[in-house]
């Protein structure tokens, strides 16, 4: 009886131990060696930090392996603690399905990539092989030039593949607009100091992307309900002067889609100049039994009472741009799934 006793205390023990850790215990086993000597400067007298002072942030990567492994992408900072040289490091760590971990080649550590932040990051199949890639914004040590970097999981290791989609060294992400894909958006780094910053579309095509153009403003509006969107958006970075305000139909849809557009609050295109043709003022129509039969635009609500009218792909309007302080405001009209970009260039 003793020997039974015995043998069950040995399993259970056995598997206490083999518990695996959760993520937050992970990331706490992995702070960096360097990071745990930083000295705390404002103690009295000075000491090493605590291991609850080291700020850590992690992101879980599932990129649907065959062992349904993950991996943790991790930064640690120590820039909210008194210390000599504050410091920011990042890991990427392998978790197995049984809590096993691995440290594996750190992007901090590729070539012209490092990460410091991971406040902005998303997973999204850009390339189209139907694996995510990873897209972090990084900055420089003071919060500044962020920039967006394109991570690809190789099985061994990531490869920033921003330089490869965009065959632009010069190129600075600082406005990759995953909400337009199959579109790419940027800015060109060689034009940073100039007051008109140029953005740069790119559009997906047989697996490569195409210039389709430089814009000093770029915005891609869409809607995820029927409910009409409004939006507003701060123009910055742009020179006094007339532009050119284009409207592109992105809707995959064959519904009409309509807008209402004001720059500092003087609507510059109106929901009917989307529709080829005058649309019929929308009248409410009763069949015998009471039914509703009127031929608005079901779409919207009646909110731009518009019968249902053939759609235009793009709608164009002149538009005077003050030297500071442009703001635009934005109603999208039309079936869920609807989208617009907006763009402005200097005539």
């Amino acid at each position: 009886m003793k020997n039974v006793i015995y043998i069950f205390v040995v399993l259970f023990s056995f598997n206490l131990n083999a518990k695996p850790l959760s993520y937050d215990e992970i990331v706490d086993k992995y702070i960096p060696l360097e990071m745990m000597n930083e000295i705390d400067t404002d103690s009295n007298p000075p000491k090493k930090i605590d291991r609850q002072e080291i700020g850590r942030k992690y992101f879980i990567f599932d990129y649907k392996s065959k062992d349904e492994s993950k991996i943790l992408l991790v930064t640690y900072d120590t820039m909210h603690v008194s210390v000599e040289d504050p410091t920011s490091k990042s890991l990427a760590i392998k978790v197995m399905k049984d809590g096993s971990t691995t440290l594996i080649d750190p992007p901090a550590k590729r070539k012209g990539f490092g990460i410091t932040e991971l406040s902005d990051i998303k997973q999204v199949d850009i390339d189209g092989d139907n694996i995510n890639e990873i897209v972090v914004t990084d900055s420089d040590d003071k919060g500044r030039y962020p920039e967006s970097h394109i991570l690809k999981w190789s099985g061994k290791t990531f490869e920033n593949i921003k330089f490869q989609l965009t065959e632009r060294e010069s190129t600075l992400l600082t406005e990759l607009d995953l909400d337009a894909l199959p579109l790419l958006v940027y800015e060109d780094v060689l034009e940073k100091k100039d007051k008109n910053i140029h953005k740069i579309i790119q559009m997906k095509s047989d697996g490569s992307f195409v210039d389709l153009g430089t814009f000093n403003f770029i915005k891609v509006v869409s809607k995820d309900s029927k409910k009409v969107r409004e939006s507003t958006y701060d123009i910055a970075d742009v020179s006094e002067g007339q532009y050119t305000l284009e409207v592109k139909n992105l809707s995959k849809h064959p519904r009409s889609v309509r807008a209402e557009i004001s720059i500092n609050d003087l609507v510059v295109l109106k929901p009917t100049d989307f529709c080829n043709g005058k649309p019929k003022p929308f009248v409410k129509q009763k069949d015998k039994k009471g039914h509703d039969v009127s031929e608005d635009d079901d779409d919207d609500g009646d909110e731009d009472r518009c019968k249902r009218c053939d759609p235009k792909k793009d709608v164009y309007a002149t538009v005077n741009m003050k030297p500071e302080g442009n703001v635009m405001k934005v109603k999208l009209y039309g079936n869920k799934n609807s989208k617009i970009q907006i763009t402005l260039k200097k005539k």
